[in-house]
């Protein structure tokens, strides 16, 4: 049988000999091989540690096997308690583990491999682990060993979860691997959950693919700022800030550039250059309001398809639309009422509020509801990926050559949603946008996430050509729109 070594912890001896001084006997860990460091982040310092075992025969292959206690409150919302034995990576690397409880006093413990920026008990992390409760007393075993994808996307923030927990199948007391990856796939990064369950079927996608793109945010899709250069190891708390919880590592391991388990992501194409513009860089932006003949355009059918109706028709509900309005501007960062986007110097929404510039009110406090804003423009794409944003209260559709690169939720708060497409063939793009308002706080921001030279990405104002954004024209004729459905403003009532 085979017997584990002798575990070794840090300790100091005092040792008085003789009436001689004491003497201090410092033993340091073992780390072993595969980590360049071991720590432990948050309140419960000195409590963790990561001992080196040797080698130990697991499913069928020797693999160098470590012993790790931790502690800690948790690895969960804005800040976390945990031990963490790790290495620095960069580029496209996976780590893998196995792992085996030997003690722990709390469902929730929880181990995992963990790609983190930096030691800080809130800094940006994405990792994958598992769960190791509830007790099922009729049968006498444990229930779960979940997996878990889950992270903090920005420094202080809350963490969240990346998809859905993946249960066990039945018949599996638990992983035999649990992983984290690395995967650079058309020019982007992204980080993906790994777990194999030793059925045979191999590794599996834990949870959602995740972008790993800085500062964005997209449905399905997260997107934490993760620099290339980052550390990669295993994570271990026991969900009690001074309790203990002994797992066995084993198979830690690295592996560079690795391929995606899952499907690789498919995002929209853009490959019919069709705008026809001006020489003059700007947006066009048109609002129109919903009639004041109409007492409830909730119980109407306020939404996607009435907006549509409204821009396109100027009317909706057999009532023509009123306060409308039309305006060039070189970047759109409009705000009514309630939450503001990223971007300060707000304007008003043309036509709905008198348009006063500069001003920390466009809206001088004056809360619309119930109106919709159309941008218009051309915008110069070069072959590739892109990211355009945007932030809304409440939702936006994004065409961009006649395709729908995304829409957000109807209702919704302001907030950033980004979107990534692809463009084939570089050119002048047709860009379209469609905003709705129905009640409560009434922002629109387009944005678009650009990579600065010398890597690292950051995000800006559509049309900011000074921060290496792509170019913006207005649309020609822009007089058709103009004396369009944009003059009919001069003869319908004000409210």
């Amino acid at each position: 049988m085979y017997k584990r070594p002798l575990l070794l912890f840090t300790c100091v001896l005092l040792l008085g000999l003789f009436g001689t001084p004491a003497m201090a006997l410092v033993i340091t860990p073992n780390i072993g091989p595969t980590f360049d460091a071991a720590v432990d982040i948050g309140a419960n310092r000195g409590i963790g540690s990561t001992m080196y075992q040797g080698q130990n025969t697991y499913a069928g292959q020797l693999m160098d096997e470590y012993f790790i206690t931790s502690g800690g409150a948790d690895i969960w919302g804005t800040a976390d308690q945990f031990h963490y034995a790790y290495k620095t990576v960069t580029g496209d690397v996976r780590m893998w583990i196995g792992y085996k409880y030997q003690t722990w006093d709390n469902d929730w413990v929880k181990v995992g491999p963990m790609f983190r920026d930096g030691l800080a008990n809130n800094a940006i992390m994405v990792y994958n682990a598992v769960r190791r409760g509830p007790w099922d007393a009729t049968n006498l075993r444990w229930t779960q060993d979940r997996t878990a994808f889950q992270g903090r996307l920005k420094t202080g923030a809350g963490a969240v979860s990346i998809g859905a927990e993946n249960l066990k199948p039945a018949g599996v007391e638990k992983p035999v691997f649990i992983g984290v990856q690395r995967v650079t796939y058309k020019g982007l990064p992204f980080i993906e959950g790994l777990v194999d369950w030793g059925t045979g079927a191999g590794w599996q996608r834990s949870g959602n693919l995740l972008l790993a793109n800085p500062i964005l945010n997209q449905p399905g899709i997260i997107l934490p700022m993760l620099p290339d250069e980052t550390k990669l190891g295993v994570c271990a708390t026991s969900h009690r800030e001074w309790s203990m919880a002994q797992t066995w590592v084993y198979g830690a391991q690295y592996e560079q550039n690795p391929s995606f388990v899952g499907p690789a992501p498919v995002f929209p194409i853009v490959d019919n250059p069709d705008g026809t513009c001006e020489e003059r860089p700007g947006l066009l932006i048109r609002s129109i309001m919903v009639s004041s003949e109409i007492e409830d355009p909730v119980a109407l059918g306020w939404g996607y398809d009435a907006m549509n109706e409204l821009l396109t028709t100027g009317s909706w509900g057999g009532y023509p639309g009123e306060e409308e309005g039309t305006r060039i501007e070189q970047f759109v960062n409009l705000h009514d009422s309630s939450g503001r986007g990223e971007f300060t110097n707000d304007q008003s929404f043309p036509g709905i509020d008198t348009f006063e510039q500069p001003t920390q009110e466009p809206a001088n406090l004056d809360d619309d509801d119930f109106f919709a804003t159309e941008v218009l423009a051309c915008i110069e794409l070069t072959a590739g990926m892109h990211i355009i944003g945007v932030n809304s209260d409440d939702g936006a559709i994004i065409k961009i050559g006649g395709v729908e690169v995304g829409r957000t939720a109807a209702a919704k708060g302001a907030s950033n949603v980004d979107f990534v497409y692809e463009v084939l063939t570089p050119g002048r793009y047709s860009l379209e946008v469609r905003h709705i308002e129905a009640t409560g706080g009434a922002s629109l921001e387009l944005q678009e996430i650009v990579q600065m030279q010398g890597g690292g990405w950051t995000r800006i104002l559509l049309g900011d050509v000074a921060s290496g954004g792509s170019p913006v024209y207005v649309p020609e004729p822009a007089t058709i729109a103009l004396l369009g459905l944009g003059a009919l403003a001069l003869v319908r009532r004000k409210k």
